[in-house]
């Protein structure tokens, strides 16, 4: 059983990796949006205009501020995923050992 543990050992682990780059990438987006909006750079910026000129012109570059409850729901999804995998590879591990006991000895 510990041969059938360690050779499905990797799924898991490249699972983890997965999530914990997930998780990762969130924290550098909610950083990097909000350090931009908090310091802001005084130079000339190119605007997308509107179809009118009462229109309010928005930065090309420009990224809405994330709000928590965004940030929360990414997390809820990347979480969602990962619980998906492990399961997927849990179910893929009781597969394969109901295939070892329940094949006819002939076959082997």
């Amino acid at each position: 059983m510990d041969a059938l543990n360690s050779g499905f050992s990797h799924y898991t682990i490249n699972a983890d990796g997965w999530h914990q780059k997930q998780v990762t990438i969130q924290a550098e987006d909610y950083t990097t949006t909000n350090s931009a909006l908090i310091l802001p750079v005084e130079k000339t910026v190119k605007v997308k205009s509107g179809s009118s000129p009462s229109c309010p012109r928005i930065p090309v570059n420009y990224k809405p501020m994330i709000t928590s409850a965004t940030i929360l729901n990414q997390r809820q999804r990347s979480h969602q995923a990962y619980h998906e995998q492990l399961k997927d590879v849990a179910d893929h591990k009781d597969y394969t050992v109901d295939q070892i006991y329940n094949t006819p000895e002939n076959e082997l």
